[in-house]
């Protein structure tokens, strides 16, 4: 008998789009915001203040996955930009402090 395999199904939630930026709410960012008590407007504000600095993210390749942090309001958004061509990228990831693991950061 073979072991049933499992895979996760991430949804996209929603998306929104300031200033000409396009990101794509994925399901489990609203999760770990919801887990780790982060204020929804604090990342609403936080995808605001990235789509003001376009240059903060010009030179990120498609496919790559990086870390947005503000330290104003000390939280950081995970990330992974789509298309090279256009400013799209997927929020995948909530945390409630500066990230740790190595990689990427981008400060708003």
């Amino acid at each position: 008998m073979r072991a049933k395999e499992f895979t996760l199904d991430e949804a996209r939630v929603g998306t929104v789009t300031y200033s000409g930026m396009r990101f794509i709410v994925d399901d489990h960012a609203i999760l770990r915001a919801a887990e780790r008590d982060v204020d929804p407007h604090a990342v609403d504000r936080c995808l605001q203040l990235l789509a003001a600095k376009p240059d903060l993210v010009s030179g990120i390749d498609s496919g790559q996955q990086f870390w947005v942090y503000d330290s104003n309001q000390n939280i950081a958004l995970g990330m992974r930009r789509f298309k090279q061509d256009q400013p799209e990228f997927q929020l995948k990831t909530v945390l409630d402090r500066r990230p740790q693991t190595p990689g990427l950061v981008v400060t708003v």
